[in-house]
């Protein structure tokens, strides 16, 4: 299968439960009690897929066909929408700056945005520093960001807003999931039925863990447990 990429077809699978966590996120109106839960899990599960899939960087790999290649693919489908919606008159352009805001520096799809960033610091960090020192440079970049999400996280207020996607911890928790998706690609990554069975087995439990820990929250016991339902990721 030389020249071909390898199709990792639980990838697939796990893609399609972040789409279904974060989509359940959105349905609060509709459930008679809280079960729109999963958005943190399942952005936390995209950035994983993302790092993982990334990880063919290497020395040929020019920065600005890769860049260009994953930007279009973030917005084209944000402009095409906007265009649509513009042409139904779902909105209108009706000074130069909500023209910048919607079409120029769009700040309704942030998430994107910030995608874009991280994606510029992925692609820095594998074609300067991992092929320089390696899978111990992984480790020291996931324990900067971890250790930058808590520094955020504890000078923060404690409320519930705080770990909005909005918000700087959650940034933070981006970057590590991204390098822990590298991390299992270079590493641990299902070399055979037992490894697949394992991982299987571990993302069950970790996802009935955060179940919980979103559960204990909403019934307000000891706010600081706030923090847990993000490291349940």
């Amino acid at each position: 299968m030389s020249g071909h990429k390898k199709h990792y077809y639980i990838v697939d699978i796990l893609r399609a439960g972040a789409a279904i966590l974060v989509l359940n996120r959105h349905y609060e109106s509709i459930y008679p009690i809280k079960l729109s839960i999963g958005a943190e899990l399942g952005v936390a599960i995209f950035f994983i897929i993302s790092g993982f899939l990334l990880s063919t960087i290497n020395s040929d790999t020019k920065f600005l066909p890769w860049i260009i290649k994953r930007e279009l693919r973030l917005f084209v489908p944000y402009y095409i929408w906007k265009i649509i919606r513009l042409l139904f008159h779902h909105i209108t352009i009706d000074s130069f700056e909500s023209f910048l805001h919607d079409f120029v520096l769009p700040t309704g799809i942030w998430f994107s945005i910030w995608i874009s960033v991280l994606y510029i610091i992925y692609y820095l960090y594998v074609k300067y520093v991992y092929t320089k020192w390696g899978k111990t440079s992984i480790i020291l970049l996931m324990g900067l960001s971890f250790c930058a999400f808590l520094a955020f996280y504890c000078t923060t207020e404690m409320h519930e807003s705080t770990m909005k996607t909005s918000n700087m911890p959650s940034k933070m928790l981006w970057l590590f999931c991204m390098m822990l998706g590298f991390y299992i690609h270079n590493s641990i990554f299902l070399r055979s039925k037992k490894e697949e069975r394992n991982f299987i087995i571990c993302s069950i439990v970790l996802v009935l863990l955060y179940g919980i820990s979103k559960i204990v929250i909403s019934r307000g016991y000891i706010p600081y447990l706030n923090v847990f339902r993000q490291l349940s990721q």
